[in-house]
């Protein structure tokens, strides 16, 4: 299907893997080589700010926007540095910062403007699970007792900065690699579940790359092979039922989904660096988007606006680009 498709920016030398969107008009992302840009007038211009720690450029991959002029930016590996605005970019400070050796954050998100969750590797093989309960102020590990032990080699992927979600007071984790799991915790009660995922293990870039949650009973995951694309990975799965069954459609040419997004119970929207899906669950759909060109759609990450009106995409060579929703 072919899409008119709004180019918002561009730049070679960036990998953007995390994005925001506040409203319909403000936007927030942060990429490699210490970049952060935003927009409040929809893409049509940006403030760019290129963050240096003591001679140190932090590689960005997570960040999560708490209102149109607070911002948390997490970057991936040691040193790792958590950053914190309160006016759109213009200054930061240092919330949170970690030099432990193998630490490797993946994804940031928040459950409510207080309450913030992130998601690193596992170090001896339990996940790092970081949280703030003072809207980034301060930060405590999770303790590892309270946590699942996962296989070696199993881990999270920092691809789009959607490998965990939440509903009510619970907060999901999806994993890939050695193995492919849902982990569920309770972090007020501090216990946990585990449940196998059906994707195809085969190598450490296959799995579960990026979870959204509708309700209690509706999720959907999505991943697959980033190396290799084949029917033998299928790229998305979906429960209506909590996660006691998973479901796919048809799938007549596979596909990669590093992110997975609803816009309603039965519409999603999956992208990757091999193109971009509008999955209908009620028509039983999947359905390829490219722009009015007939080029592929290949991006990393994806955002829909709380109106529903507007698609948000960032990927590789800095490139965001946003589609109208009718």
């Amino acid at each position: 299907m072919l899409v008119f498709v709004l180019y918002l920016f561009m730049h070679q030398n960036l990998s953007i893997r995390a994005i925001d969107i506040i409203d319909e008009n403000k936007i927030c992302f942060a990429a490699n080589n210490g970049v952060f840009g935003y927009s409040d007038d929809a893409g049509k211009t940006w403030y760019l700010d290129t963050i240096s720690i003591k001679n140190y450029t932090p590689q960005f991959r997570s960040i999560e926007a708490l209102n149109d002029s607070t911002i948390l930016i997490l970057s991936i590996d040691s040193p790792a540095y958590l950053l914190k605005t309160t006016n759109k970019g213009r200054d930061w400070k240092i919330v949170y910062e970690n030099h432990e050796k193998g630490i490797f954050f993946d994804a940031l998100k928040a459950r409510n403007a207080n309450e913030i969750w992130a998601i690193g590797d596992p170090i001896n093989n339990y996940p790092y699970l970081i949280y703030s309960n003072n809207a980034g102020e301060s930060w405590q590990k999770y303790d590892v007792k309270n946590l699942p032990k996962v296989e070696n080699n199993e881990a999270f992927f920092a691809a789009s900065n959607s490998n965990i979600s939440f509903i009510n007071n619970k907060l999901f984790i999806v994993t890939g690699g050695a193995s492919s799991k849902l982990i569920q915790l309770k972090t007020k009660a501090k216990s946990y579940r585990v449940k196998n995922l059906p994707f195809t293990i085969s190598g450490n870039m296959t799995g579960a790359y990026s979870i959204d949650i509708f309700d209690k009973n509706n999720f959907a995951i999505s991943g697959g092979n980033y190396d290799k694309n084949d029917k033998e990975f299928i790229p998305f799965y979906y429960t209506t039922d909590a996660g006691k069954s998973y479901k796919t459609l048809d799938i007549q040419e596979n596909f990669f989904g590093s992110c997975v997004r609803y816009l309603n119970k039965n519409e999603l929207y999956i992208t990757g660096h091999r193109g971009t899906y509008y999955i209908n669950l009620k028509k039983k759909k999947i359905i390829e988007l490219k722009d009015r060109d007939g080029n592929k759609l290949n991006f990393h990450t994806l955002r829909i606006s709380d109106n529903k009106k507007k698609i948000i995409l960032a990927g590789a060579n800095g490139r965001i680009a946003s589609i109208d929703l009718k």
